[in-house]
């Protein structure tokens, strides 16, 4: 596996930082560290502080690492110019990275709006998966609470093994949970009652057949995850909400949901339930593309 941890200093990217040498990788799994400097603008003697600064930055994360990780790693540290945005996306695709992790500064309205966020753009526009940390304190010391939001898509079975092929350590929770709009959420397109009651019926094939894969996936993720406590549920309502809320409940430390790798166009249009829970998030969120 390749990973490619994008920091620059902040509290977040520290966060960052941390969560990537606590979380389970598989053997022989690749780190490139990099910090892109945004020297639009800047004298040159401004711009060799930065940089400075910067190598700094990524020289810190490359001495956590050597520390908390296998004696032997591949650790790759990069420090490059440019809009940080377009270079960490260009640097995942050209190594290629398999996972993209990034901090969040966890911009809310306005001021996100206005000042933009790096971290969601990455989450709409990368080719491989992209995890965004958030500083967030565990729930319990020694506890790795995992919420894995599915939905009724071939691309869920990808998720389950990408998740079920990590090293997950003794004290790991993980809460399988699926998504149904309401029946009222449905209504919304009906136009008499024979749509209503055709929506109805379909409305619980849906929560049925949910039901029987969240019990597979259970199953399944027991046989690899045998020292994990694995659980489901089913939630009700706009998956861009109930998942949030039932992570929030659940006490998460990282949801992880798939993206089904609509075009760019169409996600920059329309969004995604992937983006919009990463998006909203108060824990850390995993999009798992590919």
């Amino acid at each position: 596996m390749k990973i490619l941890l994008a920091c620059d200093g902040s509290e977040h990217s520290e966060a960052a930082i941390i969560e990537t040498v606590r979380s389970p990788w598989p053997d022989n799994t690749s780190f490139q560290i990099l910090s892109v400097v945004d020297t639009s603008f800047s004298p040159p003697p401004t711009v060799q502080r930065m940089l400075a600064s910067a190598q700094a930055v990524v020289d810190h994360a490359v001495s956590v690492f050597k520390e908390k990780l296998p004696a032997g790693t591949n650790i790759i540290s990069t420090v490059s110019q440019g809009n940080p945005k377009s270079e960490i996306l260009q640097y995942a695709e050209r190594w290629p990275a398999d996972l993209l992790i990034v901090g969040s500064r966890g911009l809310r309205g306005i001021k996100k709006v206005m000042m933009g966020s790096v971290s969601h753009s990455i989450v709409v526009a990368a080719s491989c998966s992209v995890r965004v940390v958030r500083n967030h304190k565990q729930a319990k010391e020694g506890e790795t609470r995992i919420y894995l939001a599915l939905d009724d898509s071939p691309f869920s079975d990808h998720v389950v093994e990408r998740i079920g092929s990590r090293p997950w350590k003794e004290g790991t929770h993980i809460k399988c949970a699926t998504a149904i709009p309401t029946l009222v959420e449905y209504m919304n397109e009906a136009q008499d009652t024979h749509e209503i009651q055709a929506l109805e019926t379909f409305r619980n094939k849906q929560i049925a057949d949910a039901e029987i894969h969240l019990k597979q996936v259970r199953e399944l993720l027991k046989t690899k995850l045998p020292n994990a406590g694995i659980s489901y549920e089913i939630l009700q309502g706009d998956p861009r909400d109930v998942v949030v809320e039932g992570a929030k409940q659940f006490e998460s430390d990282l949801i992880v949901s798939g993206c089904k790798g609509k075009g760019w166009v169409d996600r920059m249009l329309i969004g995604s339930v992937s983006e919009a829970i990463a998006e909203r998030s108060e824990c850390s969120v995993e999009v798992i593309k590919r």
